[in-house]
């Protein structure tokens, strides 16, 4: 699987829980020690900006079958699971 991104970036794995009306975020990366962005947070309205941005675009491809990545964004794994790229 390709992101066409650098070895430095980050994705986000960012998980919308519906049951807890929270969003889960989790960093793979290799700058993930220095991650402040990192944890759950009680609505998508409080995540970066960024974040969103990739997120909406994300939200409008199908979850079957699996999406291929967008370039630069990022991909959707499921109903409520997203692998997001940093810019």
């Amino acid at each position: 699987m390709s992101y066409n991104k650098s070895p430095d970036d980050n994705v986000y794995r960012v998980f919308i829980n519906k049951d807890r009306d929270s969003v889960e975020v989790i960093c793979i990366g290799m700058e993930r020690v220095d991650n402040k962005i990192e944890g759950t947070y009680s609505d998508v309205d409080e995540l970066p900006d960024w974040m969103r941005e990739r997120l909406a675009v994300l939200m409008v491809s199908r979850t079957q079958p699996r999406t291929a990545s967008f370039n630069g964004f990022g991909r959707r794994i499921d109903e409520n699971t997203f692998w997001v790229v940093q810019p």
